[in-house]
């Protein structure tokens, strides 16, 4: 029985999105913890960065060498995406929002900060309305929908069925 009573990954709970990123070698400040959010996309120009050559200017990701040196990026960013078959998540840190691709659990808000378990969805309370986390789940599903909208004029493959619908229905 797996966290969440589920088995699998291709949830957005932090036992399955947040991967630690690990990086040691001359020069790099050890015993350091950052919880800034990074991606697996941010470890090709970090290491292309660590090597001196120059990264593709169209990779998603972004170096974070700074960080391993203890200074902050040039780039800082606010938000980290993750995609996967059944749907899209978005997080700044602290709020975490996803979209899945399934009638029986269409969306997820989740307050990391006071529930870093992730066993309370705040979507029946912000669709209820007077939630105080409306302003912020109308944020971040701005935020994502906008990254999706981008991924598909990219040509991108998006692997989530009715997310064309929904990109749609918000313009």
């Amino acid at each position: 029985n797996g966290s969440h009573r589920l088995d699998h990954k291709t949830v957005f709970y932090n036992e399955a999105s947040q991967v630690p990123f690990i990086f040691a070698g001359d020069g790099i400040v050890a015993g350091v913890t950052n919880n800034t959010p990074v991606s697996l996309a941010d470890f090709y120009p970090t290491v292309c960065d660590l090597a001196g050559v120059k990264a593709p200017r169209d990779l998603p990701g972004i170096s974070l060498k700074p960080y391993l040196y203890g200074k902050p990026p040039a780039v800082q960013r606010k938000y980290v995406f993750v995609e996967n078959q059944i749907g899209f998540m978005v997080t700044d840190g602290r709020f975490k929002y996803a979209w899945y691709d399934d009638a029986g659990n269409d969306e997820m808000f989740i307050d990391l900060k006071t529930d870093p378990g992730e066993e309370v969805n705040l979507m029946p309370e912000i669709r209820k309305g007077g939630s105080p986390y409306r302003d912020k789940y109308v944020e971040l599903r701005g935020v994502l929908l906008k990254h999706i909208e981008q991924l598909m004029k990219a040509g991108a493959p998006i692997h989530a069925s009715g997310l064309q619908h929904i990109v749609a229905k918000d313009k």
